[in-house]
């Protein structure tokens, strides 16, 4: 703006439909059509105003310079230890005499047991998955600067994160079980290069690893649907819990108006991580439907308590 003195994005009002059809069917560049391109215009609050200061080459070096950090994001191998972390109890006793730990049956033992390898993994990729996935998924689809809208910067985001869900998530996580099994991850991994030279044999790698990776799923969607639904009814935005912390004076000292407006300003609901993660769920259930069923029951629990909320 500051070197052409206007953006290389403008809008355009007209009398008619007509008019507008008209406008929009013009070729005045036959020769590369992609620098001039006609879209419906957003509304005032959905445009997406960083994106109209690029023109189509600075949006094409930045669609190709954001495609690998699209990919480390997407491929990054979180869900692969964690789940590995979920079945490796099983191999640490195997390698380490700890009869307290392993063989005990007190209280203590079964409850540290528990929270090593079921509730522990599920908190790390659920953390992961509110507090760093969405600012970073956030962060590639608004980098690429070719979405003109903000409901085409949710699309977007909900397209790398159903990405993350497959890659990362399901693949990693079956993998990640597998490998630390004695049985599955044995077979898994001395027939990795069988696989590379025979693809068919990919969903007998699956079948083989489905059943030692229930655990890990299983418990991350327990977590989702005893702890995330109920704390989004009463956490509907960030700005409700710090309400609660200043009743107890944490926050009570005075503050400037327009920090108190954007403490308790409702925040973007962020549409694209939210199918991303109903696109979640939808796929354990259906994978997982027939090894443990009891998936699908807690799938069916979550997707009511969402369905309630969101109405």
């Amino acid at each position: 703006a500051l070197k052409y003195a206007m953006t290389p994005s403008w809008f355009v009002l007209f009398r008619s439909q007509k008019a507008a059809a008209i406008a929009s069917s013009c070729n005045i560049l036959p020769l590369n059509q992609d620098l001039f391109q006609v879209h419906p215009a957003p509304g005032p609050e959905e445009v997406n105003w960083q994106s109209l200061w690029f023109n189509h080459t600075q949006r094409v070096w930045r669609g190709w310079l954001t495609a690998p950090f699209a990919m480390i994001v997407v491929l990054l191998p979180v869900s692969l230890v964690t789940s590995a972390i979920s079945a490796l109890n099983s191999q640490f006793c195997a390698a380490v005499k700890w009869d307290w730990y392993c063989a005990s049956n007190s209280g203590a033992a079964v409850v540290l047991r528990g929270l090593l390898t079921g509730f522990v993994p599920s908190l790390l990729i659920f953390l992961w998955q509110g507090l760093c996935l969405p600012r970073l998924v956030y962060m590639v689809a608004q980098s690429e600067g070719r979405h003109y809208s903000l409901s085409a910067v949710d699309r977007r985001m909900g397209e790398i994160y159903f990405y993350w869900d497959i890659f990362n998530f399901f693949i990693q996580g079956v993998l990640g079980s597998a490998a630390v099994s004695t049985a599955a991850g044995i077979a898994v991994f001395e027939q990795t290069s069988a696989f590379i030279n025979q693809p068919e044999q990919v969903p007998s790698l699956i079948g083989q690893a489905l059943p030692s990776s229930s655990k890990f799923f299983f418990t991350y969607l327990v977590l989702r649907t005893f702890l995330t639904v109920p704390l989004r009814f009463l956490i509907t935005q960030p700005g409700v819990w710090q309400r609660w912390l200043r009743l107890f004076d944490v926050f009570s000292h005075n503050v400037p108006p327009r920090v108190a407006f954007m403490r308790n300003a409702i925040r973007s609901p962020r549409y694209g991580v939210e199918f991303g993660q109903l696109l979640l769920i939808t796929l354990m259930c259906l994978a997982f439907c027939l090894i443990s069923p009891l998936i699908t029951l807690f799938g069916a629990a979550f997707f009511g308590g969402m369905w309630v909320f969101w109405r």
